[in-house]
Formats: C-alpha cells, structure tokens, sequence
C-alpha cells in the first residue's frame, strides 16, 4: 500500500457527534467506512463514547488529506479537533480497514484517568497540551 514516493500519514482527532448515535446506526456507518477505506488503502481505528468520536486515520498521505478534509465537512459531527497530523513510519492499524470500540456498550468503558479525553469543551480543548494521553489511550485499548 505504501510506496517509496508515498510516505505514510496519520491524522488522529476528536470530535462531538451532532446527535447521540445507535449502535446500529454506528454499524452502519462502519460497514460503509470500512469498504471506503479498503478500496483506498485507509487503516485506521475509531472510538465512541458518550456522543463523542476519537479516529486515528493511516495510509498514504494524499489519501489521508482527502479523506480528512471529507471528515471535517461531514455533517454527522461538529467541532472536529486534530489532535495529531503528520508522518508516520509505519502503520499501527494496519489490520483494520477501521476497527471499532464503542465505550458506551463497553462494560470497562475508557480506561481509567482516560474519561477527560471524551469528557471535555472540544473548543477549548486541552489534549492538544497533552499529546501522550492520546497515544497512551491508544495503546491501552488496542495494544500497541
């Protein structure tokens, strides 16, 4: 998927859903991301908790670009923070064309010390300060 010339990229944000989202209705929405991203060679992993979304997106960076820049414009979120955008040397999904946790159906929810990650004004947001939180959070729930 990646080539010499195309070197790899991420874009991890957080964002606040414009309504509270089903189980199912966020199925759905999977199924269709999960056959996009496939079909451009986009890994990646999303979380949702409490109306709130966290994504780490992966792949080439154009196709990161473009896909980030349809995020921000999709209709079904609001306040749409990057918290990381940059290169990466490898992919840390690269199982997943998008793998998933919901925290609301999880009986641990997020881990603990972690709930302020979705717990906070995404306008004034003060993860960006703290930019370890985001990747221990990410280590702690999908093992990296």
């Amino acid at each position: 998927m990646s080539h010499a010339s195309s070197p790899l990229f991420h874009v991890i944000y957080i964002s606040h859903a414009v309504a509270p989202m089903s189980p199912a209705v966020l199925v759905a929405l999977l199924e269709k991301y999960r056959t996009f991203n496939h079909s451009v060679g986009i890994t990646g992993a999303l979380f949702y908790h409490d109306g709130y979304f966290l994504q780490v997106i992966e792949g080439e960076e154009a196709a990161i670009r473009g896909l980030y820049a349809k995020i921000q414009r999709d209709q079904l979120h609001r306040t749409v923070t990057t918290l990381f955008e940059e290169p990466i040397q490898k992919r840390e999904f690269s199982k997943w064309s998008m793998a998933f946790r919901n925290l609301d159906l999880d009986a641990s929810g997020a881990p603990e010390g972690f709930e302020e990650i979705f717990n906070m004004d995404l306008s004034q947001i003060e993860l960006k300060r703290y930019p370890s939180k985001v990747r221990t959070f990410l280590a702690e729930m999908c093992g990296l």
